[in-house]
C-alpha cells in the first residue's frame, strides 16, 4: 500500500473511532381509543410528526387508533407485557395514578377552570404514582365535564332516575357514584354505546360533549342537560424502561411535543363544550334543556351525599380534604364576593 492510499484510510478510521455512532431509531407503539379522523386523532397525528421532526428522526411513533389494541385496561396490560410502549386515554391513567380519581367524584368541581387548577397542582403526585407503577406520565389533559345526552328532555331528578343511562364500563368511580345517586346505570364498552342507543337498550348517556360528537351519540340522544357532575381527565403513559432508552434531548423533545398536544386537545374540548351546550348546533345537534334551580340543587345535593358516603372508597380522605382546601382558596381568589 503506497502513501497515497494509506493516509486517507488512516484518516477515515480515526474519524470513525472518534465520531459518535448514529443512534438507532426508536419506535414507540402507542394504543388509544381515539377514532381515526376525530379531532383528538388529528392532534395525535400532529404530535407524531412533531416528535419525529424535533428528534431529527431518532424517535417515531406508531399509533394504533380506534381501540384496535383493546380497551384501555387491555392496552395498559399490553404495555406491561411489552406488546405496546404506551397508551393515551383516561381510565388507564387512574389505574396507575389513583389520585386522578379525584376528578371523577360528582359535584366536586364547578367548572373546567377549577378542575384544571387543582389537577395541574396535583401533577407531581400523579407523576410519582405513575412512576411507582413503572410508567412515565409526560402530560395530562382535561377532556371535559360529564353531562347528560338523552332521547327525551328531562326536567327533574325523578325523570332522570327513570332513564337507563349509559356509563363507560371502565369507569371504576363514575359508575358506583352514579348508582349511589340513584341512577339506573347500564355499562358497556365505548364502542357499543351507539348500538345500545339504536337498539333502545339505553335512553341516554352520561359523557363529555366531545365524545358524544366523536362517537355520534348526540345524533341519537338529541337532548342535552348541562349538569356537570364530574370531569374526565386524560393522560399519556409510556413504559418507563422504554422512555428512558431515548436520548435525553429526545425525551425533552417528546415532552415538549406532548405538552403542545395536551394544550390543543383541551382548547378543542373547551370550544366544543361552549358550542354544543349553548345550542349552536341546534339544527343538527342536541337541543339544550333548561335546568331549573330546584333540579340543579337536588342533583348536586345528591352528588354531595354520594361523595360523602362512598368517596373514601376511591380517594383517600387526606387527598379529598386537601383538594377541598385548595378549592376554597381558589374560589376565594377567583369568585366575586357577591357570587359566593
Amino acid at each position: 500500500m503506497n502513501r497515497r492510499t494509506f493516509w486517507p484510510l488512516v484518516a477515515i478510521a480515526v474519524v470513525a473511532l472518534v465520531s459518535p455512532a448514529r443512534a438507532e431509531q426508536q419506535v414507540l407503539r402507542i394504543g388509544t381509543l381515539m377514532p381515526e379522523g376525530s379531532a383528538w386523532a388529528r392532534e395525535m397525528v400532529a404530535f407524531m410528526r412533531n416528535v419525529e421532526s424535533s428528534s431529527d428522526g431518532r424517535v417515531r411513533l406508531k399509533v394504533y387508533f380506534g381501540g384496535s389494541t383493546g380497551d384501555e385496561v387491555e392496552e395498559l396490560d399490553r404495555v406491561k407485557r411489552g406488546q405496546l410502549d404506551g397508551m393515551i386515554g383516561a381510565m388507564g391513567c387512574e389505574r396507575v395514578a389513583p389520585s386522578m380519581r379525584i376528578v371523577r367524584l360528582p359535584g366536586l368541581f364547578q367548572n373546567r377552570d377549577e378542575a384544571a387548577a387543582i389537577m395541574n397542582a396535583l401533577i407531581p403526585q400523579f407523576e410519582a404514582e405513575a412512576g411507582k407503577s413503572g410508567f412515565v406520565m409526560p402530560v395530562t389533559a382535561g377532556m371535559g365535564p360529564d353531562v347528560f345526552f338523552t332521547k327525551q328532555p328531562v326536567h327533574s331528578m325523578a325523570e332522570l332516575k327513570k332513564l337507563r343511562l349509559w356509563r363507560w364500563n371502565a369507569d371504576a368511580v363514575g359508575v358506583p357514584m352514579a348508582q349511589a345517586m340513584g341512577f339506573n346505570v347500564v355499562q358497556t364498552e365505548v364502542y357499543d354505546t351507539a348500538k345500545a342507543l339504536a337498539e333502545g337498550r339505553v335512553d341516554g348517556v352520561a359523557a363529555i360533549p366531545l365524545a358524544a360528537l366523536v362517537w355520534q351519540w348526540a345524533a341519537r340522544a338529541r337532548y342535552v342537560t348541562d349538569l356537570r357532575g364530574s370531569y374526565l381527565w386524560g393522560c399519556l403513559l409510556v413504559s418507563a424502561p422504554r422512555f428512558n432508552q431515548l436520548q435525553p434531548e429526545d425525551r425533552s423533545a417528546f415532552r415538549a411535543a406532548a405538552a403542545q398536544m395536551s394544550a390543543r386537545i383541551e382548547a378543542i374540548g373547551r370550544q366544543q363544550d361552549e358550542e354544543l351546550l349553548s345550542g349552536k348546533y341546534r339544527a343538527q345537534g342536541p337541543i339544550p334543556v333548561p335546568v331549573s334551580n330546584a333540579f340543579r340543587t337536588e342533583f348536586f345535593d345528591s352528588a354531595r351525599d354520594a361523595r360523602e358516603r362512598l368517596g373514601e372508597q376511591y380517594v383517600p380522605r387526606a387527598l379529598l380534604d386537601r383538594v377541598l382546601r385548595m378549592l376554597a382558596d381558589y374560589r376565594a381568589e377567583h369568585v366575586p364576593a357577591a357570587s359566593r
